[in-house]
């Protein structure tokens, strides 16, 4: 803390961050007085800390540093306050789709094309009851539904390629270390 005494502002300030749960992390860095103040006033003599940077309690160990360097180019009396964050960046993980993988090769030979294009117009080309009319997500779902339900009777589902390079020796090796 820079000055000994808080004004009227400084304790609303200490009160919001009581209310809302809030670390004020400017002042909580050990650093030197001239690395604290963020306002100085135009004669120069005085420096106060007003200017801060609060943060949710649940983050503020994410804070690494806080100060203030004088001598930015602005034209303001404020000084330029920094942080330094720790950001921990979540790994994405791609959840595996539910739908059914078929085999979409044998749609090249004509008949399967047109009994499949046959059985999908009779099972969408079917009028929905009256409450499902005006729901497009209900709409949505019955369609693809009709398209899995169609595409796994007619086309199969699609086996899984083995590796080139997994052959009969690498399962004999394999075997072997068991």
């Amino acid at each position: 803390i820079l000055q000994e005494t808080t004004n009227s502002k400084g304790l609303l300030l200490i009160n919001f961050a009581l209310e809302k749960n809030l670390v004020i992390s400017s002042t909580k860095f050990p650093h030197k007085n001239i690395h604290k103040g963020t306002w100085i006033s135009p004669d120069g003599k005085t420096v106060n800390q007003i200017d801060h940077i609060a943060i949710q309690k649940r983050f503020a160990n994410n804070i690494k540093d806080v100060r203030t360097f004088r001598g930015a180019d602005c034209d303001t009396d404020h000084m330029l306050v920094r942080a330094k964050l720790r950001v921990k960046m979540k790994k994405l993980t791609r959840s595996k789709s539910a739908g059914i993988k078929c085999c979409l090769e044998s749609l090249k030979d004509p008949e399967i094309h047109a009994k499949y294009v046959r059985d999908l117009e009779n099972n969408i080309g079917r009028e929905p009851p009256a409450s499902v009319q005006d729901d497009v997500n209900e709409n949505w779902n019955n369609c693809k539904e009709a398209i899995q339900k169609v595409a796994e009777q007619l086309l199969g589902k699609r086996k899984r390629k083995d590796k080139v390079w997994f052959d009969a020796e690498c399962q004999e090796k394999v075997k072997q270390r068991k």
